[in-house]
């Protein structure tokens, strides 16, 4: 976890992206447009992961509006029950526009699928984030830049 402090609040609120990747713990991340963030799972995702990332979306999200989130789940191991049940527990995710998924074999789309499904179940259709699951990177972004803009709040 010693990599969790090396982002700071104020990186992502100043002038002009920076899009190298940062660490975030074993994973890495980058902020590609003002309101899109491309996440690269390795390993297992820890809770504190987690909310530091729900963190820095929150913050994107002041200045560009809601999140739209790319998520590599190649190399992602396990989604711990703390992680699990932290996500679902959170509060609705008014930062989030909408989060593409891609990669992964059968077994990592099969445990994303289904922490998705509980954390819709839970909060209900009405509060849930679109979501969707693609083969590939170029399906994910095509389908996350032909969304609709998503009012701020």
């Amino acid at each position: 976890m010693d990599n969790l402090g090396e982002v700071h609040r104020g990186d992502v609120a100043r002038e002009g992206i920076d899009c190298a990747w940062q660490s975030l713990g074993v994973h890495v991340f980058r902020v590609e447009r003002p309101n899109f963030l491309f996440l690269r799972n390795n390993g297992d995702l820890q809770i504190e992961e987690l909310e530091h990332l729900c963190s820095l979306c929150e913050q994107l999200a002041v200045t560009a509006g809601p999140v739209l989130c790319l998520v590599d789940i190649a190399r992602l191991d396990k989604l711990p029950m703390t992680t699990r049940k932290g996500a679902v527990r959170r509060p609705r995710h008014h930062y989030l526009r909408a989060v593409g998924i891609f990669g992964g074999n059968t077994v990592q789309r099969a445990v994303v699928t289904m922490a998705t499904t509980v954390a819709r179940l839970y909060r209900g259709e009405a509060e849930s984030i679109p979501a969707r699951i693609f083969a590939t990177e170029g399906a994910a972004r095509m389908w996350l830049d032909s969304l609709p803009p998503r009012p701020r709040g």
